[in-house]
């Protein structure tokens, strides 16, 4: 699995928050607190790496020749609901 490696310096991670026992009165407040938080991460991870990336012509190595990265973080919603529509 991708979490695990020898290097404790650097560790992978793996987070999640899960619960069933959430009223569902307040799955839509979740949502939307969770969708609101999300798009501040992302954006604020997006201006970073955006401020570091190399331009166009080296997308493959640095000035000293060394290779890029290729880096990304994810964030879904789980629901049982497989009937309804996404939340945006």
């Amino acid at each position: 699995h991708n979490v695990t490696t020898s290097n404790a310096e650097r560790p992978l991670f793996e987070r999640f928050l899960w619960t069933d026992r959430l009223e569902a009165e307040h799955q839509i407040e979740f949502e939307k607190i969770a969708s609101s938080k999300a798009k501040d991460l992302l954006r604020s991870l997006d201006k970073w790496v955006s401020e570091r990336e190399l331009p166009e012509p080296n997308l493959n190595s640095n000035a000293e020749g060394e290779r890029t990265k290729n880096i990304g973080l994810g964030i879904y919603l789980f629901d049982n609901d497989v009937s309804r529509k996404p939340f945006y």
